[in-house]
């Protein structure tokens, strides 16, 4: 278990493992046979290794949901809500500035400089995207454009969100962590329908 203690102390401390950001560790946990191995190590402590839909990352979740386990997570989703607006509106921005709707996918590129340019061009866009960056996620006090804009993708990489290609050049590339965000979009809007429905099946009992 020693050889793969690095890669633990990163899943323990809530990093997601993809292979943009961790190419390495991430061909590691795509073999079966080094999951079960860190799963039976990590057993003991609650927790297993799990991924989303196409296995692009991977990353810590409970064994069991017991109550400690409950209210952790709740604590946890609290945070990410907080966070989701933000980041939901920069996709759409993105989408928009890029003139393409397709939803986001690992190894998607970002152009930083066509990107800025459609900002610029764009009043609406430009106004949005310095309301965007003042939020508290992204944190930029700056009235100055590239300051914002800046900020906004040092943010995002730092976060794991996207993943500078070189450093001299201005290319970003879409990581496996925007996936994981999407699929969290997509449960959520599941939930709210599933009690959208539930509430109108109820509502002629009353």
């Amino acid at each position: 278990m020693l050889e793969h203690g690095p890669l633990l102390t990163e899943l323990l401390a809530g990093k997601s493992i993809c292979k943009i950001t961790d190419e390495e560790n991430h061909r590691r946990l795509q073999n079966e046979t080094i999951r079960e191995d860190i799963n039976k190590y990590l057993r003991p402590l609650n927790r297993r290794i799990a991924t989303i839909k196409n296995e692009s990352v991977y990353f810590l979740a409970y064994q069991e949901l017991n109550a400690e386990a409950r209210n952790h997570l709740a604590k946890e989703f609290d945070q990410t809500i907080k966070f989701l607006l933000p980041l939901l509106e920069w996709m759409q921005l993105t989408q928009e500035a890029l003139g393409d709707d397709s939803v986001f996918s690992i190894e998607d590129i970002i152009d930083l400089y066509k990107y800025a340019r459609s900002i610029e061009s764009n009043q609406a866009l430009q106004k949005r995207f310095s309301k965007l960056a003042s939020n508290r996620f992204f944190n930029s006090s700056s009235s100055d454009l590239q300051n914002q804009l800046k900020q906004v993708f040092k943010k995002l990489e730092d976060n794991n969100y996207l993943h500078k290609l070189h450093k001299d050049q201005q290319y970003y590339i879409i990581t496996g962590k925007i996936e994981y965000l999407i699929e969290i979009i997509e449960f959520i809007k599941e939930e709210e329908s599933l009690q959208i429905e539930e509430t109108a099946q109820q509502e002629p009992m009353f």
